[in-house]
């Protein structure tokens, strides 16, 4: 259904059990699509709401305590790349400095 009320030529693929995250190009699959399925669109990355929202609330207790670097264990939850999760993390409203060649906010 999806795919002819958009009248697409290309079938967006539902993204696999179990993943955080996948790269997204709009030119495949429709925001919409993928918000239907429970992930939230950032730049070329696909998060799922969920791991948004526990991201989100890591990040502020850490903003909290003064300015924060992206940390292994937040990589490992998204599964995202440092520079994907960097337009992730100015989405939720964080600004950010490089200081010493690392994103720091």
């Amino acid at each position: 259904m999806w795919e002819n009320h958009y009248q697409l030529t290309i079938r967006p693929k539902k993204p696999e059990p179990g993943l955080v995250s996948i790269p997204w190009d709009p030119n495949i699959a429709k925001e919409e699509f993928l918000l239907a399925c429970g992930f939230h669109c950032f730049k070329n990355r696909a998060i799922r709401i969920d791991i948004v929202e526990r991201l989100a609330k890591i990040v502020r207790e850490q903003s909290r305590r003064g300015s924060f670097k992206i940390g292994p264990d937040i990589l490992a939850l998204t599964g995202c790349s440092k520079k994907e999760l960097h337009h992730v993390i100015k989405y939720l409203g964080y600004r950010s400095q490089i200081v010493n060649g690392e994103f720091l906010y």
